[in-house]
């Protein structure tokens, strides 16, 4: 009766269990594509083999060749081997890069790969995208680009999740590092969820970074519309560099066995049947910066203290109590230009009782519609408006000094 009663818990349990839950935001049923590397080689229809002399980029020491002792498929695994030779008196470095550019791209989504590292002084193995077409927003950084999970060889109880954009570059990262943690001596999950606006790193189901704020411009224009550059397909990547400005280079302790293998059990893509790209974009506290109209400063206070668009501008500036005493605004009424200056007094119960405002259209239209324009900005009964004419803005704006 008890082996009853234990049996029934159990496959309750099982099945109430969300069994085709991937994340919080996908689900199995999402998966649009896996390579499960079960076959005897590498597929082509998949992969591409990308080949380039040692020093290519980062002052690394490999040379990556399309060769079957660097980049094979053993045992259910993707395997990419760093080898060491003596070529002409000097040590001699191998590697694989394989990519699945024009073949397989995504345009957002969860992409995860189980992977176990390579351990050693000098190896810097990645999983990482990039643009099917960089030219689209132009060259590295301004195409953009997602790492996915790197660890470097010498310190592989911890990984990084980084993004790279922007003109100049710029970059953000996130670091997994948890006790009893080694990405050398076993496989485990690595994942991005990249969607419109926001992308998230994981480790084994665990988030550890969010990233929600970038840009991409070219020199002489203004920035791109967000979430761009992230907002183009991109394709995947795995290699193992050898060396190089950020692991350094393999020393005395450095072996090339087993241990300086990049093993993929698999790698798998989850995608969504749409999503939103009128996002919103925030900065490191939380607050709007940017809603596709309308980009946003704030003070330390959470106050709006800029707002601009390609066609207005207001500046404003707070008491001690959040409230907004003064503004500048410049826009377009009716397409004619226009640039005004308000200042608000308040009594000690917190209501607004005087407003001071310059207005340089003040010539054009009347003072009713002026008025009006009080209205639709929330005064209230009794409240005193001082109206002043564009030829004594001056003697006003000087309140504001270099504000103004």
């Amino acid at each position: 009766m008890k082996k009853l009663l234990f049996l029934q818990i159990a496959l309750l349990t099982l099945f109430s269990a969300p069994l085709f839950s991937v994340s919080e935001y996908y689900s199995k049923e999402d998966l649009v594509w896996c390579d499960d590397f079960n076959g005897s080689k590498l597929n082509p229809e998949f992969w591409n083999y990308e080949t380039h002399e040692p020093g290519w980029v980062n002052n690394e020491l490999q040379e990556y060749v399309e060769s079957k002792e660097n980049v094979y498929v053993k045992n259910g695994n993707l395997v990419i081997q760093a080898k060491k030779k003596i070529k002409n008196g000097k040590p001699y470095y191998t590697s694989g890069r394989v990519n699945t550019q024009h073949k397989k791209t995504f345009k957002y989504g969860r992409i995860e790969a189980r992977i176990k590292f390579p351990e050693g002084q000098g190896f810097l193995p990645a999983f990482w995208m990039m643009p099917d077409d960089e030219n689209l927003y132009g060259q590295w950084p301004k195409c953009g680009e997602i790492d996915i999970a790197e660890v470097l060889g010498h310190k592989t109880y911890e990984v990084y999740g980084t993004i790279h954009y922007g003109e100049p570059h710029n970059e953000q990262q996130g670091k997994f590092k948890q006790l009893g943690y080694d990405f050398a001596a076993d496989y485990h999950v690595f994942a991005c969820e990249w969607e419109p606006g926001e992308i998230r790193y994981y480790v084994d189901g665990e988030i550890y970074k969010i990233i929600r704020n970038w840009y991409s411009k070219k020199r002489g224009f203004g920035e791109l519309t967000y979430p761009a550059p992230f907002d183009q397909p991109f394709y995947i990547i795995f290699n193992l560099a050898v060396g190089g400005n950020w692991p350094g280079n393999p020393d005395e302790t450095t072996k090339f066995g087993k241990n300086a293998q990049l093993l993929v059990d698999y790698v798998k893509v989850y995608q969504k049947d749409s999503y939103d790209e009128y996002v919103y974009k925030y900065d490191v506290d939380g607050n709007v910066i940017d809603d596709g109209r309308f980009k946003y400063k704030y003070d330390g206070k959470g106050n709006v203290i800029e707002k601009t668009s390609d066609s207005y501008k207001r500046q404003s500036k707070y008491d001690d109590f959040g409230r907004e005493i003064e503004y500048i605004q410049e826009g377009e009424i009716y397409g004619d230009s226009y640039r005004e200056y308000v200042a608000i007094e308040y009594n000690g119960e917190g209501y607004p009782v005087k407003r001071i405002h310059i207005n340089d259209i003040e010539k054009k239209y009347s003072i009713a519609n002026t008025s009006t324009l009080f209205e639709q900005l929330g005064l209230i009964d009794g409240v005193t408006c001082a109206t002043v004419l564009n030829e004594q803005a001056q003697q006003v704006e000087n309140l504001l000094g270099d504000d103004a």
